[in-house]
């Protein structure tokens, strides 16, 4: 048994999951504050990098769904979400070399099968993850990286994949949103039905991909590999 695996069978008890929800709590509870404070500002910083890539980019997940249905950020979410309109083709390392200029850093990336999905930057203590999404005839698609309850895993790098299909994501439109523009799907509403149902104009803090059953959603045999940079 390698010593990682060691620590992952020792996550299984009660007082150190405690624990670890504990110190988890207190640093979400810490950037929740920081997103209310600095989130507008930060949503600047990355539409002015973006602009510069000619990429096709939005305010996706949690982000869009404060900017459409609560017109603020929702009040659980302690980060921001983008997402990029890619191909194969896509360039993640301009991307990083692009995002730097604009002092952002590098801290998480995922990838399957060699290629990156999703990318991670932070700037100050506030993080904005990017999720990459393929057209693929009528719909988009993108990949979830995540970790099972209880499942030993062999590495810290070492994560779970989920293949989600939405509706198509054909264009991009800006709305007003705290004072600032924030580029969005075009079809930004049928887009959030697609990811949280249709019960999505309603609030729910313990929503998860787990309890929506009527999403369409494979998780993949093949694990995915996450790095993380600090």
């Amino acid at each position: 048994m390698t010593l990682y695996e060691f620590k992952m069978h020792l996550k299984r008890f009660g007082f150190v999951k405690f624990l670890l929800r504990n110190r988890r709590n207190k640093e979400e509870n810490t950037k929740r504050d920081a997103l209310k404070d600095d989130g507008r500002a930060l949503i600047i910083d990355i539409e002015n990098a973006l602009k510069e890539m000619n990429i096709i980019f939005f305010a996706d997940y949690g982000t869009l769904l404060g900017i459409i249905r609560d017109h603020k950020f929702i009040s659980w979410d302690n980060d921001l979400d983008y997402g990029l309109l890619i191909d194969d083709s896509f360039d993640w390392k301009r991307f990083e070399q692009e995002l730097s200029k604009s002092g952002f850093r590098k801290v998480r990336e995922f990838e399957f099968k060699g290629h990156v999905k999703e990318q991670t930057y932070a700037k100050g203590i506030l993080t904005v993850d990017f999720f990459g999404h393929q057209n693929l005839q009528d719909k988009s698609m993108g990949l979830g990286f995540f970790r099972k309850e209880n499942y030993i895993y062999q590495s810290r790098n070492e994560f779970h994949v989920r293949k989600v299909e939405y509706v198509k994501i054909v264009d991009t439109k800006t709305v007003e949103f705290l004072g600032t523009t924030v580029h969005v799907p075009r079809n930004a509403e049928e887009y959030l039905e697609s990811v949280y149902t249709k019960s999505w104009k309603i609030p729910d803090p313990k929503w998860s991909d787990d309890n929506n059953p009527n999403r369409n959603i494979e998780v993949l045999h093949e694990l995915g590999r996450g790095t993380f940079y600090e």
